[in-house]
């Protein structure tokens, strides 16, 4: 590779040097002036290999982006399906997802990269805004996977989160992440200058940075509390279940005896509805206290990247950014910007949301107990604590030490559980007064205009319907007015049902069956449907047969 210009010019100008000078100064002089040409060289280098760093800054917008459509996705889904607690089912945590969303942080995770612009400095810490904004709509996925796709995903997200943020603290020791190097020149060139006198904050970025870093890990706890206490919350849930079943199971087969009505079909589909909707994975760790605090501690990171955000308007005018990014960075803050924005939308609806589900007379004093941790967020790790350990050798004091550390272990593990719990729970009581404060209000409004206009209506009565809600806790009840909700999904697809006739399955039997619905009969023999359906909607199939 030959010199660029500027090294030739240079190497040119030393040799006018040494025409112009005598031969002992012009020796001198250009011995002592070469030394430079390896560092001009290697910086014109460093230039040409940085200029395709504007495409990678657009390939990190352009992951962003896709971040933000998923989030967007969700939202759609959430408000077409009437479910405001928000379900994953677009963005979730796999390999495809972990992939996308690294090279998004690709900023914060820079080691090398100056960050010398305004702009510059409030993308990276907008990255990580950003990154805040997806745990929190990434939590409620955790419900849909076993325990190996959890302690896989898990790893896979921590040692993502673990990696950035000990990046970010290098870059906040190093200057990155700061106006560090502008002040080192300043101070060089003129000490008379101040960096408050130019209008540069040393400390704010760097405040700024902590706190995010801060925020990561405590959604990095989060996820590892959240994901003990699934394993143990859907055994409990698929034993609330079967015994719902069983009670279904039994009011129909004490109905077969009378004369079936459409009401009474109506009801039993009532019942597996509510269990179906009630014992929804997402749903139950949307109504988890750590959603909750999830929800406010997205908040905080989106006032605080917002008023991020203002200081960096100017910046962007002026076009303050010198980085090797060039104009991308622009595109990177505005997309990211976008996102926390549109990201905070789901954890503060489904916090609130999930508080209106529970919010009721009988369930106020049972958000009180604010020091009280349920058992099954610690169960799984007593069952670690209480499992046996195959030891490969004899050695019985080496056998008692290995027993004492991992009991050592578990115990601070479920204190720390414990502790992180009663956190949330303390934390999570901030949204709850608000909707403590909104729900009396609008009860006692409602209250008033049924006092004033008409007589209060009954509600459409429901066969013990809270018998057939499936909830971790048995002192705490579903809101009335979630238990209407259900109802009117229900209701609204059996209207659908109504409107839309089978006419695949009408078609299938005119053309198919010859001898009636014997075919049905001979295919539900025990051995096919079970292959095919899980064992949850296999006793549906077979309720069904019996309605």
């Amino acid at each position: 590779m030959g010199y660029s210009t500027s090294t030739k010019s240079y190497i040119r100008l030393l040799g006018v040097i040494g025409v112009t000078q005598n031969i002992t100064v012009a020796h001198d002089s250009v011995s002592s002036l070469m030394d430079y040409v390896k560092p001009i060289y290697r910086s014109e280098l460093g230039e040409r290999y940085s200029e395709p760093m504007l495409w990678i800054g657009l390939y990190i917008a352009l992951a962003s982006l896709c971040c933000i459509l998923a989030m967007a996705a969700d939202l759609v889904h959430g408000v077409m399906s009437r479910k405001l607690w928000f379900p994953c089912k677009y963005f979730s945590v796999n390999a495809f997802s972990l992939t996308v969303i690294s090279v998004a942080m690709k900023l914060p995770v820079d080691l090398s990269g100056s960050m010398p612009g305004d702009v510059d400095q409030v993308a990276k810490l907008g990255s990580m805004a950003f990154l805040c904004t997806m745990m929190a709509n990434l939590l409620p996925c955790l419900a849909t996977m076993d325990s190996h796709e959890l302690l896989t995903n898990i790893t896979a997200l921590g040692v993502m989160v673990i990696t950035l943020v000990v990046n970010v603290c290098i870059q906040i020791e190093t200057g990155v992440i700061s106006y560090k190097e502008d002040g080192h020149l300043i101070s060089t060139v003129a000490e008379q200058y101040d960096l408050e006198s130019l209008g540069i904050n040393t400390s704010c970025n760097t405040i700024i940075a902590v706190i995010y870093v801060i925020f990561l890990l405590l959604f990095l706890i989060i996820y590892a509390c959240l994901s003990l206490a699934i394993l143990e919350s859907k055994e409990i849930i698929e034993s609330k279940y079967q015994q719902g079943h069983k009670r279904a199971s039994k009011d129909i087969q004490q109905s077969q005896a009378k004369i079936l009505t459409v009401e009474n079909q109506q009801q039993h589909m009532r019942n597996y509805f509510l269990m179906a909707g009630s014992g929804n994975p997402q749903f139950i760790i949307a109504c988890a206290v750590t959603t909750t605090a999830s929800g406010v501690i997205c908040a905080f990171t989106a006032i605080l990247h917002t008023v991020t955000m203002d200081w960096s308007i100017s910046a962007m005018l002026n076009k303050n950014y010198d980085s090797d990014y060039k104009w991308s960075m622009v595109a990177i803050l505005i997309i990211q910007f976008i996102g926390v924005l549109l990201g905070t939308v789901a954890p503060l609806s489904r916090c609130f949301a999930t508080l209106i589900f529970k919010v009721s007379t009988e369930s106020i004093s049972n958000h009180m107990k604010v020091f009280k941790v349920e058992s099954y967020w610690t169960q799984k790790l007593y069952d670690w604590k209480h499992d046996t350990i195959r030891f490969p050798f004899r050695s019985r004091s080496f056998k008692v030490v290995i027993i004492t550390l991992k009991n050592q272990i578990l115990n601070f593990c479920i204190e720390f559980q414990e502790g992180v719990v009663v956190v949330c729970k303390i934390v999570a009581l901030v949204p709850f007064f608000f909707m403590i404060c909104v729900w009396y209000c609008l009860r006692y409004l409602k209250w008033l205009l049924q006092a004033g206009f008409s007589s209060p209506r009954k509600r459409a009565g429901m066969l013990e319907p809270n018998l057939y809600v499936l909830q971790l806790e048995d002192e705490m009840e579903l809101a009335e007015r979630t238990l209407e909700g259900l109802t009117k999904s229900m209701n609204r697809l059996i209207q659908k049902g109504e409107r839309k006739q089978p006419s695949i399955l009408r078609k299938l039997i005119l053309e198919r069956s010859t001898i009636g619905f014997q075919g049905v009969k001979r295919f539900d023999d025990g051995h096919y449907v079970p292959s095919l359906l899980s064992k949850v909607d296999y006793q549906h199939w077979k309720v069904l047969q019996n309605l």
